[in-house]
């Protein structure tokens, strides 16, 4: 593919880490762009096609301030979470759609989770577990079935 957008977008990744390699005034999308862009998808948590979409774009031009502020603003809610933890917790990372399992502070067991959307988000909090339902019996949401 060819795209007059492409060398500045070599340089956006160049900038931020993951484009190592290669010319920057390129106009072809070819494989170290293509390995460069799945790098940034898999560092933000996009859906890892090596596709420069909408939503690739829009992580591209998230300015630094903005970056500084979100890592501030989740340094300051772990250090409100992590306070004090024991040394076996189990961690929902929202974000990663993740739950880890700690024993004595080391991660033993992971899985996938489903959390919520912006329209529906899922509630963030710190309690003792007293049960936990692992595949429960669940059927078709109305807006899947339609």
């Amino acid at each position: 593919m060819y795209d007059s957008r492409l060398p500045i977008i070599r340089e956006r990744l160049r900038a931020m880490g993951d484009f190592r390699r290669g010319t920057s005034d390129s106009l072809i999308y070819d494989a170290t762009l293509q390995a460069a862009v799945r790098t940034f998808h898999q560092r933000h948590n996009l859906k890892n096609h090596g596709i420069v979409d909408a939503a690739t774009r829009a992580a591209m031009n998230i300015s630094t301030a903005k970056r500084v502020a979100q890592i501030r603003i989740n340094l300051e809610r772990m250090q409100w979470i992590s306070h004090r933890l024991p040394a076996d917790f189990l961690l929902v990372n929202i974000p990663e759609q993740r739950v880890r399992l700690f024993r004595n502070g080391r991660a033993v067991w992971r899985s996938r989770v489903i959390v919520g959307r912006p329209s529906r988000p899922t509630p963030e909090f710190r309690d003792q577990v007293e049960s936990l339902e692992i595949n429960p019996e669940w059927t078709v949401p109305p807006n899947i079935l339609r």
